[in-house]
């Protein structure tokens, strides 16, 4: 509790795998079955793509731009998309809620075009 408390970083961290599972939960036939490595998702360059904490960070959601409603997670290029780390950003929390799982059918579609040709 005390990490959580005083670290920011550690804490983001803990955030970013408790909705990893969360989402699995929901959007899942099997479920998170492997580690996140394993899925191609590296929570400190989320992290790091997402740049310094804004100073009233408790007033921010980190957004996913594209929302994890959009995505299959049963098809690993899905997973690897919905958390690399360009779909993340730092959004007021009013207006992360306000923009809820609205996003361009095109512009998603394009994003996800550049996750097939990469699926090691």
């Amino acid at each position: 509790k005390e990490k959580i408390k005083n670290n920011e970083k550690f804490k983001i961290i803990k955030r970013l795998r408790t909705l990893l599972r969360s989402t699995f939960k929901k959007y899942s036939l099997c479920g998170k079955v492997k580690s996140s490595k394993k899925y191609g998702i590296a929570f400190s360059a989320i992290i790091e793509h997402l740049g310094p904490y804004p100073s009233d960070v408790k007033d921010y959601h980190i957004d996913h731009i594209f929302p994890l409603s959009a995505f299959n997670f049963d098809d690993p290029i899905h997973i690897r998309a919905a958390f690399a780390p360009e779909n993340h950003q730092w959004l007021l929390a009013k207006e992360n809620m306000s923009k809820s799982n609205k996003y361009d059918k095109i512009e998603f579609d394009n994003y996800l075009n550049k996750f097939k040709g990469n699926n090691d």
